[in-house]
């Protein structure tokens, strides 16, 4: 039961910061946003490109710098997708599809093929061991704990609540002459960013990088929104509902992993469980104008 719990806390731990991110566009600003797949696998690459140039030092400095690079690849893949929209007037979906072509190719180039192991390489989350067998455990509920924190202070801000505005009225901006793609790029820009940070987690405690692994993340955060929501019914801005959504469904997942449901399966029951809230909770979608908003 305890390892159970720990595998629980562990993979949440690892998609939150995509999660959250996912919250911002998904949910908060309602883009199909798409490239956060290209945002998850880009911004490991970044942060292992940059573990393997950085010199020996301190696993506490190590981490910062491998966040940061995680973070701006991640947040690359976001400005390149807003700017398409808000600069070369692409349909918001379209623009998904062509960033993760687009990146798609670049991370083959950067990995020099589809694989790069992390065996050999100093791992940056092992900083804080507390827990045996779980080395990277506590280093991980640090970095969820400071993007949470953040996230509930931008809410509070003026572009937190932007955002907001934007999801429910994308041409308020444009009518009180304000700059519209101020709020769009950095929306964006910063859900990408936690995407790559959540990608560089995975792939540090998987030990691998790999140019298909974000493959069904989106399917994951859209899961884990809408079940968060479910149980969370408010419009407003709150970080509360991707954390209890994502912990909701990866202790579904464990669970059906552990009744013997193979990985297989189980994106096919994911596919259907978002169906069903879907159908349950927003039954009412097609009658209220809402095209988005998990």
């Amino acid at each position: 039961m305890i390892y159970l719990l720990l595998r629980v806390i562990e993979q949440t731990l690892i998609y939150l910061p995509i999660v959250c991110g996912s919250y911002i566009s998904l949910s908060l600003m309602k883009v199909p946003d798409l490239a956060l797949e290209s945002a998850f696998v880009f911004g490991a690459i970044t942060a292992t490109t940059s573990l393997t140039l950085c010199p020996p030092m301190p696993l506490i400095a190590l981490i910062v710098i491998i966040l940061v690079a995680s973070a701006l690849g991640g947040m690359l893949v976001g400005f390149v997708s807003s700017c398409m929209v808000q600069h070369g007037n692409i349909p918001s979906l379209l623009a998904s599809i062509l960033t993760i072509g687009l990146f798609h190719g670049i991370s083959l180039a950067t990995l020099q093929g589809t694989y790069r192991s992390l065996n050999q390489l100093p791992n940056p989350l092992t900083a804080l061991l507390v827990i045996y067998g779980k080395p990277e455990i506590m280093m991980l509920a640090l970095i969820s704990g400071i993007i949470i924190a953040f996230l509930y202070y931008l809410f509070k801000t003026q572009l937190g609540f932007a955002l907001c505005i934007y999801g429910n009225n994308p041409f308020f901006f444009s009518y009180f002459h304000q700059s519209t793609s101020y709020v769009y790029i950095s929306g964006l820009a910063l859900a990408n960013a936690c995407a790559g940070i959540s990608g560089y987690l995975f792939a540090q405690t998987n030990g691998f990088v790999e140019v298909n692994m974000g493959f069904g993340i989106v399917l994951l955060c859209i899961t884990a929104l809408i079940m968060g929501k479910t149980i969370i019914p408010t419009s407003h801005a709150f970080i509360v509902i991707p954390v209890l959504g994502l912990f909701l469904y990866t202790l579904l997942q464990q669970l059906l992993l552990r009744a013997g449901v193979t990985s297989a399966y189980f994106t096919m029951i994911r596919a259907a469980l978002v169906l069903l809230l879907v159908l349950y909770r927003y039954r009412h979608m097609a009658t209220n104008g809402q095209q988005l908003g998990v």
